[in-house]
């Protein structure tokens, strides 16, 4: 299917710990299925770099971005919970305010687990997030419609992402120990050459008949 002629690059904010590999690798795969190129801070390696500085860079430069925000309980070892996530979206808010006189703004897509319960930052009530319940295969329809409507993508059906999405998930640990990698050893760049081999060799194909959607 053809796509838009702009790979889009898409700032992915969110946690990188092993609890949540498999969102993680749940969004990388529809940014990736759609076309568009997932951004991170993660894909740097630069010591000499302040990680802040790397992801001001990535904001500015991106116009498109996702922001998970599902993971605020505490902390264990450290009794707080982890804000790293709300200051990067208070970041590429603040961004979109300054950049809001441009006519291509600034526009992302926020995940909650509970888009009904948001006491942790009040100041997000009335907008429109995004809950997953704590569910990897329920982030891919909403960023499916948000590039879709936001990014003017083609239209790969979200039913066919999440299902060619759950064949990958089937064999990824295979895939992994096949390149003799333990699971725990994986890193953000070894998985998003995985996704991309894996698209490669695995095209989406839509039925003639299938219409596009949801």
């Amino acid at each position: 299917m053809a796509r838009t002629a702009t790979k889009h690059s898409i700032f992915i904010n969110c946690p990188f710990d092993p609890q949540f590999q498999r969102f993680l690798r749940a969004i990388l795969f529809t940014v990736c299925a759609l076309g568009c190129k997932p951004r991170s801070a993660l894909e740097e390696s630069d010591s000499s770099t302040l990680r802040l500085e790397k992801i001001y860079k990535l904001i500015k430069s991106c116009r498109f971005s996702i922001h998970d925000l599902s993971r605020t309980e505490v902390t264990p070892s450290t009794g707080m919970p982890r804000f790293n996530m709300p200051l990067e979206l208070g970041i590429f808010l603040g961004f979109k305010r300054a950049e809001s006189g441009k006519p291509r703004k600034k526009t992302c897509l926020i995940f909650v687990k509970d888009k009904h319960s948001m006491s942790f930052i009040t100041d997000l009530n009335g907008m429109d997030l995004e809950g997953h319940q704590d569910t990897p295969e329920k982030v891919i329809s909403p960023i499916r419609n948000w590039l879709c409507n936001d990014a003017k993508i083609d239209g790969l059906a979200a039913s066919l992402i999440r299902g060619h999405y759950k064949k990958f998930e089937a064999t990824f640990e295979t895939i992994v120990k096949e390149a003799g990698f333990q699971l725990e050893e994986v890193q953000y760049g070894d998985v998003l050459q995985i996704i991309g081999n894996w698209l490669e060799n695995n095209p989406l194909k839509i039925p003639a008949s299938a219409p596009q959607g949801v």
